[in-house]
């Protein structure tokens, strides 16, 4: 048996073995008797590396799962002219962060865009080096969690799925503790798709969030009319909103 490259022969001190799928897109299964180590140290220079480059994205897209590790991010621009990065099975963040600054009479105002918390501490304390007096802790309780990337990246399929669209944003508001904007969200997905799991979104918020009995009742006795629950999870809320808001008719 020969290397199917440069046809050395194959014996047990040259052979190697070649994954039949390259490890760079997710293939595990590997076979003996194709190419001797030299061919094959070139080809996965040369040839895998080139096609590992040409389908990360498929690779980011899809979260493969490689024995080399998770894909590295994938860069792309949307269109805005807006540079961010693709991460498998993780949310977009922007490619940097973003670092201004602007004189204006007697100071020097900054403005920073961080992808996390963490990543924010650090850039204000290396600022806080250049100015002793900057009170970290302070900038940091004044920081404000935006909602802006997520909307890019959910408008780019909202033709395709709008209700995950206003789901996601409902959760999202959620997260923010912007309660009232959820609400509003969960109601939209709910008007479109007629799914009564968003009203039941709608009023656990009135209820536990807002305070607000008038308004859960009013989504909750909606939901008790159109729900058909299957899951153990929906049916563990059906009765919840059964036993404090009535029957079902």
């Amino acid at each position: 048996m020969n290397c199917v490259i440069c046809l050395t022969e194959l014996v047990p001190s040259n052979d190697s073995l070649e994954h039949i799928i390259p490890a760079s897109v997710g293939g595990k299964l590997k076979k003996r008797g194709v190419l001797c180590k030299s061919c094959n140290n070139t080809a996965g220079e040369d040839w895998d590396s080139d096609l590992a480059r040409q389908l990360n994205f498929f690779s980011v897209t899809f979260d493969v799962d490689r024995e080399r590790g998770p894909a590295p991010p994938e860069k792309v621009r949307t269109s805005t002219g807006e540079e961010l990065l693709l991460h498998p099975g993780k949310p977009m963040t922007q490619v940097r962060p973003v670092f201004k600054s602007t004189q204006l009479p007697g100071r020097i105002a900054y403005e920073i865009q961080a992808r996390s918390m963490d990543e924010a501490k650090a850039i204000v304390k290396k600022l806080a080096r250049k100015h002793p007096d900057l009170d970290v802790e302070a900038v940091l309780a004044s920081a404000q969690i935006s909602n802006e990337l997520l909307a890019i990246c959910l408008d780019k399929a909202i033709s395709h799925t709008a209700e995950w669209y206003y789901n996601d944003l409902g959760s999202n508001y959620e997260e923010l503790k912007d309660f009232k904007t959820a609400v509003a969200n969960y109601d939209t997905a709910y008007y479109l798709f007629k799914e009564p799991l968003m009203l039941y979104n709608c009023g656990r918020i009135a209820e536990t969030q807002l305070k607000n009995k008038a308004m859960a009742r009013k989504y909750y006795t909606l939901y008790l009319r159109t729900a058909h629950p299957l899951s153990a999870e929906e049916k563990k809320a059906y009765n919840y909103v059964r036993l404090h808001y009535g029957s079902k008719k």
